[in-house]
């Protein structure tokens, strides 16, 4: 990790005014205050349009809100901060009059937090028959399925049911969960997208939508290169830490001055890979093996080439494969990254409205 102040500075301080895509769009939120509906939220009002939002944790009768130890409180204030970043908050007595809240409303954003605040599914049904133009985003954890962790899951518990621990680490009993919360991120980003669609669907038919997505359904749609192997042979897949199950070699490697991450994926690159490595005569058969033959003795493959790696710098590696046309990369840590040169030229991390740091959108909207 840097022991210095990462340089990074904020490039926006009026992200909704600088994307303006969504201007005179009235959201009304009622989530759970990190939840995936609350970063659909945020993105919502990043791109210019008017975010409500109600804590659906204080509105919902009889919440049990459990204090947080210390050391995590800081951390829930700055996510807190982050999620809510451009949004009006509303008091939840706003919901006794619901129908004069959501008059005038164009979207209706939900969480599983937010079902409950309203009573329920079937109250939510009633809301929207009075409501025909509303476009209604429910984002919930597993589309409300207990078998696959019900309405009050997390994003561990979804990566669990959704199969991702069994693809993640180097066996079924040392999984490892996803660094960041990639379920919600993923399912922010759907609901966002069937926000448009439907959007473009009422400019054209005067018609409500209900964009139905969860944490559950992006994941298990993310998994298709596993599933591959299970649809089409039938093979389980198992979990192969920073391997690719289809393609090797395809790892991280170790160096004199940090780690590197090379991937092969053709046999021509895999030639070349041998030529400047150097296979030996009791290697001699190897520059001609195939992917598959490849993936099958990847452990092999891995041992000679950290040998290569571990005796030279990542600088040295990655020119000499860079060289060869083969992806490669170092490893960096959260601290490099924030105060790379790539970030700061991307513009990466603006500042929100209520001072908050924060990543901005993953795409631009720019002048042609």
């Amino acid at each position: 990790m840097s022991d210095h102040e990462p340089s990074t500075v904020a490039t926006t301080t009026e992200p909704a005014k600088a994307l303006a895509a969504f201007v005179g769009l009235r959201v009304v939120e009622l989530t759970s205050d990190r939840s995936a509906a609350a970063m659909t939220g945020r993105m919502l009002a990043q791109l210019g349009a008017e975010c409500e939002r109600i804590d659906a944790g204080s509105a919902a009768a009889g919440a049990t809100m459990d204090d947080p130890p210390a050391e995590v409180a800081s951390g829930r204030a700055a996510l807190a901060m982050m999620y809510g970043a451009g949004k009006q908050q509303r008091d939840p007595a706003a919901l006794e009059d619901l129908d004069g809240l959501l008059a005038g409303a164009d979207v209706l954003l939900v969480d599983d937090a937010g079902i409950r605040a309203l009573g329920g599914r079937e109250k939510l049904d009633a809301v929207l028959s009075r409501f025909p133009e509303l476009i209604c985003c429910p984002v919930t954890a597993v589309g409300g399925h207990g078998d696959a962790g019900g309405s009050r899951a997390t994003e561990l518990t979804v990566e669990a049911a959704a199969g991702v621990l069994g693809t993640t680490g180097h066996s079924l009993e040392e999984t490892v969960r996803a660094g960041f919360p990639v379920g919600g991120i993923i399912a922010a980003l759907n609901a966002v997208s069937g926000t448009l669609a439907a959007l473009i669907r009422r400019r054209r038919t005067g018609e409500g939508t209900r964009v139905d997505t969860s944490v559950f359904d992006g994941l298990f749609f993310f998994l298709g290169t596993f599933m591959a192997k299970w649809l089409a042979a039938g093979t389980e897949p198992k979990p192969v830490g920073n391997r690719h199950p289809v393609i090797g070699p395809w790892n991280d490697y170790p160096t004199s001055d940090g780690t590197v991450v090379v991937c092969v994926a053709t046999d021509a690159a895999w030639g070349r890979l041998c030529e400047l490595v150097g296979t030996g005569e009791e290697r001699a058969d190897w520059p001609g093996w195939s992917n598959n033959e490849r993936v099958a003795r990847q452990d092999e493959i891995d041992s000679w080439l950290s040998e290569w790696t571990r005796t030279r710098t990542s600088d040295d590696v990655l020119s000499q494969i860079d060289h060869l046309g083969v992806p490669c990369s170092r490893l960096q840590s959260l601290a490099e990254v924030l105060d790379s040169q790539q970030t700061r030229a991307r513009g990466l991390i603006e500042e929100a409205s209520n001072g908050a740091s924060i990543a901005r959108l993953p795409f631009r909207l720019r002048r042609l």
